[in-house]
């Protein structure tokens, strides 16, 4: 498991629950002494000895029984579940766009969610439980082999029985969760899509498609848990059985050697005692391997975001530019596959901190031009002779969606600090309004004002704007124009725009049209 190590407190924790099993066996041992040593042997003084000791240890029991038994792991594992969720969604945010587009959104919901925290259980049954149940198991079988040699090649025995019956139904549950996975990532993106899309499913009156939609991926999903529960309760259940049936060989035969004076009545009932103790430990051994090997997909798909968050996107290679752009041949696609052609660009240098047009039709790609020089789609969408700013990653960026979280005018600046002259000039009337996402309770003018004070106030390089001019009034949209030429120079500005507005502005405008980009120079 290489997304959650082995750390101090988790052999700490396990010392404690092996410590908490101590005291459990010194309660049994305890019973067993009160037998062979009061009763039968008629020491009677010994008896308020014996009911002091029963007092300590069952006090000392409760108490770690609580904290130690139970409190402790299930707080860890928590921790670690969060834990690992949180780097989840670092290591997805890390991602470059390649490998990003490989799994919907679904899949990504399933390992932040599910696949995290079955990962920080397993982690912590294995680092902590596993580990104390051994301890508890060699401790046990040490005990039983001092009282009875017989009797603890017995428990030997029964340790490899139990592995070898469950192991194969372990491996058959990790081969079908892994196939079964995708069913629940599917349900996952299903539910989503209804969630966010719900005023838009309303207005268009799509209810029942959608409906119809959630019905298709419940039932492969509903399909695939109930045969996978189906298997996973068979396969922890067949160490229990076999658990109860040795119990009652071992049992018998400790019976037998007590008619034979080989046990004492008191070493009979302490061995009763025992294995009833140690089946629990040794049940666990085995399930955790069971939950471990079963869960296997989950666990990969962890480790595989990891490995895959610290990949390279590829862009490293072509940012070496003095220029913002620089080409020599170029060619964008709508896919990594490059079937589908989007335009082509000739020869072309576009010096920094010049203000740059793009222009064409609805789905000529302006914005993936703008993606794709920002290092956001996969590099493999382009192809050809292309070089980027070596320092293109101080950007900022006016896209869409915009982000909107619930909250003040303050929480939804996401950390940015405003710059006081945009903020005046975009004539912002809400900054005392609570803000909610569900529903957006900001007009799309208002909308475009935040998102336009969040990127104007960075204090980026490059500054890229996709239809800056959208949704905004006259006076604000004039107001935009003039802080606009009040910066020209100071840094590279790249507009996306329909309309003709900010061309006076432009050293360069690029005309995507017909498949190819022409590029024309202003001169003033």
């Amino acid at each position: 498991m290489k997304s959650y190590k082995r750390k101090t407190k988790h052999l700490l924790l396990a010392l404690g629950l092996f410590f908490n099993s101590f005291v459990v066996i010194c309660f049994s041992y305890n019973i067993s002494f009160l037998i062979d040593k009061v009763l039968i042997g008629n020491k009677i003084y010994l008896f308020k000895y014996w009911i002091i000791a029963a007092v300590f240890i069952a006090m000392v029991s409760s108490f770690t029984t609580i904290l130690l038994g139970k409190y402790l792991p299930i707080r860890n594992e928590l921790i670690a579940s969060i834990d690992i969720s949180k780097n989840a969604l670092i290591n997805l945010l890390n991602l470059n766009y390649k490998n990003y587009s490989k799994k919907d959104k679904g899949f990504y919901y399933n390992v932040v969610t599910n696949s995290a925290f079955s990962y920080g259980s397993i982690a912590i049954e294995l680092y902590v439980r596993w580990v104390s149940n051994l301890m508890i198991v060699i401790f046990v079988i040490g005990v039983i082999f001092y009282i009875n040699k017989v009797i603890g090649i017995l428990f030997m025995l029964y340790i490899p029985l139990a592995l070898f019956a469950s192991s194969k139904p372990s491996e058959l549950i990790a081969e079908y969760q892994e196939k079964g996975l995708p069913t629940q990532d599917l349900f996952l993106n299903e539910t989503r899509s209804i969630i966010e899309s719900k005023r838009e499913i309303n207005i268009s009156k799509t209810k029942k498609v959608f409906i119809n939609r959630f019905n298709s991926s419940s039932y492969k999903y509903l399909d695939f848990v109930t045969r996978f529960k189906l298997y996973e309760i068979l396969s922890t259940s067949i160490p229990e059985i076999i658990t109860k049936f040795y119990s009652i060989l071992i049992l018998s035969i400790s019976a037998y050697m007590g008619f034979n004076s080989k046990l004492t009545v008191g070493q009979v009932l302490f061995l009763y005692q025992l294995i009833n103790f140690i089946s629990r430990p040794i049940s666990e051994l085995v399930s955790t391997i069971v939950r471990k090997q079963a869960n296997q997909a989950n666990i990969n798909r962890i480790d595989l975001l990891e490995k895959e968050s610290k990949e390279s996107s590829g862009f490293e290679d072509i940012r070496t530019s003095d220029t913002l752009i620089s080409s020599n041949g170029f060619s964008m696609y709508k896919n990594n596959e490059k079937t589908d052609l989007l335009f082509r660009m000739g020869s072309i240098d576009i010096p920094v901190n010049s203000f740059v047009i793009i222009k064409g039709e609805n789905g000529s790609g302006k914005s993936m031009l703008i993606n794709y020089i920002t290092g956001n789609l996969a590099k493999e969408f382009g192809q050809g002779n292309l070089s980027i700013s070596k320092d293109i990653d101080n950007y900022s960026y006016l896209t869409y969606p915009i982000l909107i979280v619930n909250g003040g005018f303050k929480d939804n600046l996401l950390g940015i600090e405003p710059e006081p002259k945009v903020y005046k000039m975009l004539n912002i009337d809400f900054d005392r309004k609570e803000i909610t996402n569900n529903p957006v309770n900001l007009s799309f003018g208002q909308q475009q004002k935040l998102n336009l004070l969040r990127v104007l106030s960075q204090p980026s390089d490059y500054m890229f704007l996709d239809e800056p001019m959208l949704n905004l009034d006259k006076m604000t949209q004039n107001n935009v124009v003039k802080y606009l030429d009040s910066i020209k120079g100071t840094k590279t500005i790249v507009a996306v725009m329909h309309d003709e507005s900010l061309d006076y502005l432009a050293d360069y405008i690029l005309d995507i049209s017909k498949k190819t980009v022409a590029i024309s120079e202003k001169t003033k």
